[in-house]
């Protein structure tokens, strides 16, 4: 499908509104169940832990998304330098993994960039699914994992933090915030020179009929490392036509054209094959996500 064809028979590509955005999110989010339905009690959920001195300060936490599937995600694990190597990020690692083991997690999942802490993780016994190479620039991004199924008894009872008189607690949505900013405040300080951008900016594209029926829409999170992602759905009549291809190859021009560099997409196995014919590579395969299925990291350097 070209420009030119989609003229021809009056189709238009218009910018995407925040109304179809969110028909985008519910109409993969629908897709995704129906290959694997939600699992039985779970329950999408943030788990946000905090360690705090004696004077109240947040000087440790972690944050942590369960999906439908009862995979977990540790997305951000942060420690003020003054407290560091007394143990306190470990034990936030062991208390996550035990609320989410209750809540029925198998599995958690993570990444950590090669100045962040995959020597940490292993000790934990997260092992590496795989590398996003020059992501950030310069650096590279490993994607873990650590089974809470098969964990070992020497896992679950690692030494306790170094100084015990710090307790853990559950923290809040302000909590939630610092914490980012500060893990954001870290990687600046070891790679300023990938982490250029303010934040993320959406792009996205729409084909629809000259009547404003919906065919496709693309849309693109372009990253404040200056990389992107992309989030594509076409409707069922108008699959195999081409109205998808056309619609990445904008939206990667667009990205492109605002600094992009990398292109980084989740795929699971039923979208891989798209992503691999229009020249995305595997560069990390976690099995068994979700349960009988496998998802990929997928890149493309643009």
């Amino acid at each position: 499908m070209t420009h030119e064809e989609l003229e021809r028979l009056n189709y238009r590509i218009l910018p995407c509104e925040e109304s179809d955005l969110e028909y985008l999110s519910e109409k993969l989010e629908a897709e995704r169940y129906l290959h694997v339905p939600p699992m039985p009690e779970a329950q999408e959920e943030d788990i946000v832990l905090i360690i705090a001195a004696e004077d109240g300060t947040v000087i440790a936490g972690c944050i942590t998304w369960i999906d439908n599937w009862n995979v977990a995600e540790l997305g951000v694990l942060w420690v003020d330098a003054q407290y560091r190597k007394r143990g306190l990020g470990s034990a936030l690692v062991r208390e996550t993994e035990r609320l989410v083991k209750e809540k029925g997690c198998y599995l958690v999942t993570l990444d950590t960039c090669d100045f962040q802490g995959k020597p940490f993780y292993e000790k934990q016994g997260y092992s590496l699914c795989g590398t996003i190479e020059n992501s950030p620039r310069g650096h590279c991004d490993n994607i873990m994992m650590k089974r809470l199924d098969l964990s070992s008894e020497k896992d679950a009872l690692a030494a306790p933090p170094t100084e015990t008189r710090f307790a853990i607690k559950l923290g809040t949505k302000e909590d939630q915030a610092f914490l980012i900013d500060k893990l954001k405040e870290y990687n600046v300080s070891q790679a300023p020179e990938s982490y250029d951008g303010e934040g993320y900016v959406s792009l996205g594209k729409k084909i629809t009929t000259a009547d404003g029926t919906l065919i496709a829409l693309c849309d693109a999170e372009f990253g404040l490392c200056r990389d992107a992602s992309f989030d594509l759905w076409v409707e069922e009549g108008y699959r195999k036509q081409g109205f998808g291809s056309y619609l990445l190859r904008e939206i990667e021009r667009d990205v492109k054209e605002k600094g992009a560099y990398l292109m980084v997409i989740e795929a699971l196995d039923w979208q891989a094959d798209f992503c691999q014919k229009h020249g995305y590579t595997v560069c990390s395969t976690i099995e068994d996500r979700p349960k009988g299925h496998r998802s990929f990291v997928m890149r493309k350097d643009l």
